[in-house]
């Protein structure tokens, strides 16, 4: 299995590649286009095309 290029943590912070992602703009920018679809995978989804991340992962674990 490949490497998630995006990665959210249980703290909310994103990764991009193993970097984080500290600019607040951007985070706004994919959080705003981020969904979960009923078969538990997370997409990017633009309102021109829906880029599917298959192997974006996010930990659901925070305190719940």
């Amino acid at each position: 299995m490949n490497k998630a290029p995006f990665l959210i943590d249980a703290y909310g912070d994103w990764y991009y590649m193993g970097s984080k992602i500290t600019r607040m703009p951007m985070i706004k920018l994919f959080s705003s286009i981020l969904v979960k679809d009923k078969d538990n995978t997370f997409h990017l989804r633009t309102p021109v095309e829906a880029v599917s991340y298959t192997h974006l992962r996010a930990h659901e674990t925070r305190g719940n």
